[in-house]
């Protein structure tokens, strides 16, 4: 309800709810602000008015009544400045009566009625002050309760009103004025005719039923300014008609205006709580459709509906980034949408926006000058207004527009515009994924293709645990073509299966598990080779694994080849040492008797024979160490482990004499006796000679070695129609039965030898047999018959060292010959 209220221009300018009296005796109340020092000046102008004018009237009324101002001035300041104040003024009076009655002119008082007239003055005067000091206590508390009501009713906004029906007369507060809006000089009867119009009594009231009532009321003021009120009007009744109405005004603006300010708060809240839920409610659409234009269709219908519009399109920044495309559109037909794309330029409204990265409005198409090439189309399509949105990534990059088409000229508020900023992410949210998956798909396709056309097989395990957390077998999530066919199985019948369902015994193969568990517990990269049994044949892996979120990467090739090399070249290398070892040993040996040879040939002594004998030795001794080294520098009979035989026709003497020979300064040194026993008869043998004096130089130095001194060796030679053996006996200390089969190997010691040994690699070796004796296998074929160093099983010290090979020829005398040499 809008009351209108009197003109304003009527008010007084010191308009104020507070009257003059209440102002002056708050000043002279106790109370007031006034200090001692006014009141003790108004207690001395009251007390001097007095006495001035008692001695005004002497002339006339004589002193017969010299007390008729005084009483009249000592309640006046009982009343309004206190008692003390008044006894005062009482004294003065008391003075000046004294003064003026006989003898005058002298305070000297000796008629005694007139000390009674001045005692009955006194005790009056004494009456009077206590009644009025009374009495100004009471004032003093009625003003104060009426000024506290007065605060309070400022305050609080209250004003009170009382109007006699009868006469139309109004008592009301001050406040109730300000109130109601009503000038200061405004006659009682225009604000009671003014609360009548408001508070109107119904005619049939019942006098039986009491009249309550409550109203709101909104005034406007002249200022512009909006007042309400809520009235509380009580109606009394006389003779059966209502006679008063009284009631009180509450100024409510306040708290309207927070009743305002929370409705709409609240109708604000609902708002955002809608369109959260129809947010939600988009979010958990969006999760459910299939593909980006479905999914930037649900967008643009949900924003649109936010804007109460039905048309708009989504645009996307092609690729190449040269125009923009309808992804999706909404109420708009193909011709249309075909129109509007002709209308959308890269380089116009949308060209524009993705160009600023902010967001463009046109309120109306037929006025706004940007929007001049839109007109005949807006007109075509109908729609009067635009909002364009850029949709923006994460990285700030505008990969395009979504724009809604409005019916009416209008601007999108706040809310529209939030709603709008949100959509927009949203959508470029999902474009962006969109364009995130394509290309995770299209690299994963080509990881695909590069890992499929690989020849090195290629698997991605996933570790299968059990409810501890523990690695109790893995699984299969991918298998390239290569893994597939060197598991011999297809990539479709091992992926999502666990391992063991195919390979049962795979994590037999030690360390395997422990490699893989290590990658997938621990993030550590390993590199391994191990063997595996497939189809009967054992296969050499190198395998890296490599971890994976939640996974394992293994690349795994098959290097059994690499492994068979390997093992070839450590075979070879193992075979050169062996070969330059025994040549090193075998050039030792005619360094002795070069060194005999020599010494006798520098002998002074030394006759003709001997000098001859020594040149031989050298020249002999010589040859055989250019043969040895021929075989040194052959690197490729050092790489296969095989010497080269040069076989020819020799005489067994010969042989024997140059082992012998080789041998003597050893013998001789250790004072042995050595004894040679020959056929009576040449025997011509087809044989290397400088390997077999070699072996037999051998045998006859490790017989020397392991003798003691004194000690007896022999040679002998026997031979059947197809053998021929060369044996050596010696007193040694021989050897045990449980060491004849690695004597014969290289570098081989036994107990007795390592006791005896005297350096050098003879020390290591008692026989070169074993390795003559595989080199003499391998050449075979070359041969003209087999060559082998053999022990006998005897453990006595007689056990002979024999050396056999097939006789070319022989030429049989009567008796053996025998020789000894030392």
């Amino acid at each position: 309800m809008q009351s209108s209220v009197p003109d304003a221009s009527d008010k007084s300018p010191g308009r104020s709810s507070v009257s003059r009296t209440d102002r002056w005796l708050g000043a002279l109340l106790p109370g007031g602000s006034r200090s001692r020092q006014v009141r003790l000046l108004v207690a001395v102008v009251l007390a001097a008015a007095a006495a001035g004018l008692q001695w005004c009237i002497q002339p006339w009324a004589g002193p017969r009544i010299p007390f008729l101002f005084f009483i009249p001035a000592i309640v006046i300041a009982a009343v309004t400045i206190g008692r003390a104040h008044a006894l005062f003024v009482l004294a003065t009076g008391v003075v000046n009566a004294a003064y003026l009655l006989e003898p005058a002119a002298t305070i000297a008082v000796h008629a005694p009625a007139d000390r009674f007239a001045i005692l009955v003055f006194a005790a009056v005067s004494l009456l009077v002050i206590g009644i009025s000091g009374r009495l100004r206590v009471i004032s003093q508390l009625a003003l104060d309760a009426q000024r506290r009501l007065r605060l309070v009713q400022e305050s609080v906004g209250v004003g009170l009103f009382e109007i006699d029906l009868a006469t139309r007369t109004l008592s009301a507060s001050p406040g109730l004025r300000d109130l109601l809006d009503v000038p200061m000089g405004a006659p009682d009867a225009v604000m009671a005719d003014f609360l009548l119009g408001i508070y109107a009594i119904p005619p049939d009231a019942n006098p039986s039923r009491p009249l309550h009532r409550e109203h709101e009321h909104r005034i406007s003021c002249p200022d512009g300014t909006v007042r309400w009120t809520l009235s509380k009007v009580d109606v009394e009744f006389d003779d059966g008609k209502p006679r008063w109405l009284r009631g009180a005004v509450i100024d409510i603006s306040e708290r309207k205006r927070l009743d305002l300010a929370l409705r709409a708060a609240r109708d604000h809240l609902e708002q955002q709580v809608d369109d959260l839920q129809r947010l939600h409610d988009l979010s958990g659409h969006l999760l459910e459709l299939p593909d980006l234009r479905s999914e930037l269709t649900a967008i643009l219908r949900a924003l649109a509906a936010f804007h109460g519009c039905r048309k708009g399109v989504v645009a996307l920044v092609d690729p190449g980034g040269t125009h923009l495309s309808v992804c999706a559109s909404l109420g708009l037909p193909d011709e249309q949408l075909l129109e509007l794309s002709n209308a959308h330029p890269f380089d116009g409204i949308g060209g524009a926006v993705l160009a600023t990265k902010a967001r463009s409005i046109v309120a109306d198409t037929q006025t706004d000058a940007h929007a001049a090439g839109y007109r005949s189309i807006a007109r075509a399509c109908g729609f009067r207004a635009l909002c364009s949105t850029p949709l923006l990534t994460l990285d700030g990059a505008a990969i395009g527009v979504i724009t809604l088409y409005f019916d009416v000229p209008r601007v999108p508020d706040a809310r529209e515009t939030r709603l709008g900023d949100i959509c927009a992410r949203k959508a470029a949210v999902y474009v962006e994924r969109a364009l995130a998956r394509a290309s995770v798909e299209a690299e994963q396709q080509r990881f695909e293709l590069v890992l499929e056309a690989s020849a090195v097989p290629f698997n991605v395990l996933t570790p299968v645990r059990d409810e501890a957390g523990q690695v109790i077998d893995f699984r299969w999530d991918y298998v390239n073509a290569a893994a597939a066919k060197t598991l011999r199985r297809a990539a479709a019948d091992l992926v999502n299966r666990p391992v063991t369902d195919e390979y049962p015994d795979c994590w037999r193969i030690p360390g395997l598990f422990e490699h893989l568990t290590a990658v997938a517990d621990h993030a550590q990269v390993r590199e391994f080779e191990l063997a595996v049994d497939l189809s009967g044949a054992s296969v050499w892996f190198h395998v890296i694994a490599s971890p994976l979120p939640g996974a394992v990467a293994v690349w795994y090739a098959d290097v059994t080849e690499h492994r068979r090399q390997e093992l070839a070249l450590q075979e070879a290398d193992r075979r050169k040492d062996e070969f330059l070892a025994v040549l090193a040993h075998e050039l030792r040996n005619p360094l002795a008797p070069i060194r005999q040879a020599t010494a006798v040939a520098k002998a002074g002594h030394a006759s003709p024979s001997q000098q001859r004998w020594s040149l031989d030795v050298i020249e002999r001794q010589v040859r055989h160490m250019a043969l040895l080294l021929d075989d040194l520098l052959d690197v490729s009979r050092i790489t296969r482990g095989i010497l080269q035989l040069r076989l020819v026709p020799t005489d067994l003497a010969g042989i024997v004499d140059a082992a012998v020979e080789t041998v003597r300064p050893l013998i001789e040194s250790r004072q042995h006796r050595l004894t040679v026993t020959l056929p009576p008869y040449p025997l011509q043998v087809t044989v290397d000679s400088l390997r077999l004096a070699q072996v037999l130089s051998n045998l006859l130095a490790n017989a020397a070695k392991y003798t003691d001194t004194h000690g007896a060796i022999r040679i002998e030679v026997s031979h059947t129609d197809h053998e021929l053996a060369i044996s050596v006996i010696d007193t040694g200390v021989g050897l045990a039965a449980e060491d004849l089969q690695r004597v014969f190997q290289m570098f081989a010691q036994v107990g007795s030898a390592a006791d005896r040994s005297q350096g050098g690699w003879a020390s290591a070796w008692p026989s070169p047999g074993g390795w003559w004796s595989s080199t003499a296998a391998r050449s075979r074929r070359r041969a003209k018959g087999p060559i082998a160093v053999r022990a006998s099983p005897s453990v006595s010290r007689a056990s002979p060292l024999s050396c056999r090979c097939r006789k070319s020829r022989c030429r049989p005398t009567t008796a053996p010959t025998v020789r000894a040499t030392c």
